[in-house]
């Protein structure tokens, strides 16, 4: 098995973990919403760390689900732009564009350490 292939496997392993993960924040929040409402129509009082909790899922959706977008090739802009370059500014364009993510990545991990 070469690394290549064995790099295939573990970023589409990582892939179906990241979709995995993505529906359950889904569904995390729609349960913990719809407790809420169900404790609502009920009672009539409201429960209130329903809204906070769920409102905390969001940012997990957005960001993994991200990583799920770039890897199918789905963004709208990416998708235009591979259409709109030559072949050759495409592969540029890729390679500027890992590189940019990597960057973003470390500085993420080296100022977010202390606050993780």
């Amino acid at each position: 098995m070469s690394l290549l292939s064995a790099a295939r496997r573990v970023s589409d392993g990582v892939n179906r973990a990241a979709i995995v993960l993505c529906v359950a924040c889904v569904l995390a929040m729609l349960a913990i919403s719809f407790t809420g409402f169900l404790y609502t129509l009920f009672t009539g009082d409201a429960l209130s760390w329903t809204y906070s909790l769920a409102r905390l899922f969001l940012p997990w959706i957005g960001l993994v689900s991200t990583t799920i977008a770039l890897r199918s090739g789905e963004h709208v802009a990416m998708t235009l732009l591979v259409r709109l370059l030559p072949a050759s500014l495409v592969k540029l364009a890729a390679i500027a564009t890992l590189l940019v993510m990597a960057g973003f990545a470390l500085l993420m991990i080296w100022y977010g350490w202390s606050f993780f």
